[in-house]
């Protein structure tokens, strides 16, 4: 191997490059476009590729692309500016190690990931010990789906780099774990990790809480309060359903976000914060800018890096770990599944994703109750498949005409448990089985109400006119364990 190959059209980068690898005893040679660097990848193999994403005869992703193909024992870094971050996480999802910011302005840590690059002949390795250990104390479970890795080696480059991420998925997908697993891999873990749901407050009672108040700032102030932007100083902010923030509140986050300084609620004081932003939600952000629910200019600022967590139903392989992870964590004992419990846990589709997976789970083994082996009928769900959108409008014809059908169904598949379950026993637990069903209620309920906020795109009022509710009675059914 022949050192490292820097490939920038700013000859000034590629002299400093040679200049500071000199410095660490590393040879390196340079190429202002794509041509050459191609030339010099055909005459020698290199240890490292520096890549600038912008050269003057094409772009950088594309030799990024041959290189990973015709040399893949080559790592690769990006070079890039703020401008195009996102492009730079993409190259990592293709296969770079890792991206530098230009100016570079910390030298050790430029020193740093060129060492570690170098040191590395498959990839930065970072899964180690630590980061396992995190993984399982916050109930991270990756598993072993192409996806979930590849958010695994993405989240591992970036969660040190001093940028938003927006984090989206399906309701239940564990959005707030992937950020707890950001922020513990990053230089803040040792400052605050502070969440809040932006759904969960009405528009005054957010602003209060994301920037404080003075005291007398309105009725019941009674004493001066610190926001979370705050007490998340150094730290790390989770917006939960960011989606939900009103647009007088959506003005005073980007205030924030471009100038690092706000003033509680009352106040005229500007104060200083230099906490990182995470934020999530489970609508099409893209959509709600577009029907202008949403500022762009705010998305944009969040969305300096995108991470998708796939539902459950795209990463089955990843269930029987995840079972198995959340059963264990429940009864603080050893689960056995059964063949014919896996095989339903792998076939449901899963609309709630993990946190149905488990509340069904929960309710499994309050049914298993001292065994310690889930069986098929403790699930109590039904296999479903993905209907056609004739199918689906068909449904909606004749919902009305099914409704009896499907609680004298419901009423049957309650009968057959109970027969099953418990009519042999001497003595029947009358509390225990009408809280194991209310649990199964709330399920349900719960998990129309997120199916119909997804319809909305997040709007609860819409939702709640939907579903013949108040919008206090939505909020309520969403808070169901």
């Amino acid at each position: 191997m022949s050192g490292v190959l820097v490939v920038d059209d700013e000859k000034d980068i590629g002299e400093f490059f040679k200049y500071f690898l000199r410095k660490l005893k590393i040879e390196a040679s340079t190429a202002l476009d794509m041509g050459s660097a191609r030339g010099l990848l055909k005459e020698n193999k290199y240890d490292l590729v520096i890549l600038d994403l912008k050269l003057p005869d094409g772009n950088g992703i594309d030799l990024l692309e041959e290189i990973t193909e015709n040399s893949p024992e080559t790592n690769v870094i990006i070079i890039t500016g703020v401008s195009t971050i996102r492009t730079a996480v993409e190259a990592i999802k293709k296969g770079a190690y890792d991206y530098i910011e230009k100016p570079f302005e910390d030298l050790n840590d430029l020193e740093e990931v060129i060492t570690n690059a170098l040191s590395s002949g498959d990839g930065p390795a970072k899964d180690s010990k630590e980061s396992k250990k995190l993984r399982e104390d916050i109930g991270f479970v990756v598993g072993y789906s192409q996806k979930m890795q590849q958010i695994l080696s993405v989240v591992e480059k970036i969660a040190a780099k001093k940028i938003n991420i927006l984090v989206t998925g399906e309701t239940g997908t564990g959005k707030e774990v992937l950020a707890r697993y950001i922020h513990g891999l990053s230089d803040r873990a040792y400052n605050p990790f502070v969440p809040v749901n932006c759904g969960a407050f009405a528009e005054t009672l957010l602003e209060s809480q994301l920037f404080g108040h003075e005291k007398g700032a309105f009725t019941d102030a009674y004493t001066s309060k610190k926001g979370v932007f705050e007490i998340a100083n150094n730290g790390t902010l989770f917006l939960d359903e960011i989606g939900e923030a009103s647009k007088n509140v959506q003005v005073k986050l980007l205030r924030v976000l471009d100038s690092g300084k706000f003033n509680r609620v009352g106040s005229e004081k500007l104060i200083n914060t230099n906490c990182r932003i995470i934020a999530a939600t489970n609508v099409d952000l893209e959509k709600a800018v577009e029907m202008e629910k949403f500022r762009k200019d705010l998305y944009y600022r969040l969305n300096v890096v995108n991470i998708e967590i796939p539902p459950l139903r795209d990463r089955k392989e990843d269930i029987p770990i995840l079972a198995e992870y959340i059963a264990e964590k429940k009864s603080n004992k050893k689960i056995k599944f059964t063949s014919d419990t896996v095989s339903k846990l792998k076939n449901y589709s899963w609309p709630g994703n993990i946190r149905e997976l488990s509340n069904v789970l929960s309710r499994a083994l309050a049914l298993s109750s001292n065994d310690n082996v889930i069986k098929e009928e403790y699930l109590m769900i039904k296999e479903t498949g993905e209907k056609t959108d004739e199918e689906t409008e068909e449904t909606n014809e004749e919902n009305i005409d099914d409704m009896d059908n499907s609680t004298k169904e419901l009423e049957e598949k309650l009968n057959s448990w109970f027969e099953n379950n418990y009519l042999d026993k001497n003595t029947i637990d009358l509390n225990k089985i009408k809280e194991q069903i209310t649990i199964a209620e709330n399920n349900f309920m719960k998990n129309i109400v997120t199916q119909t906020l997804k319809e909305t795109i997040g709007d609860r009022k819409k939702a709640a006119n939907k579903l013949n509710i108040t919008p206090r009675k939505l909020r309520y059914l969403l808070k169901e364990k």
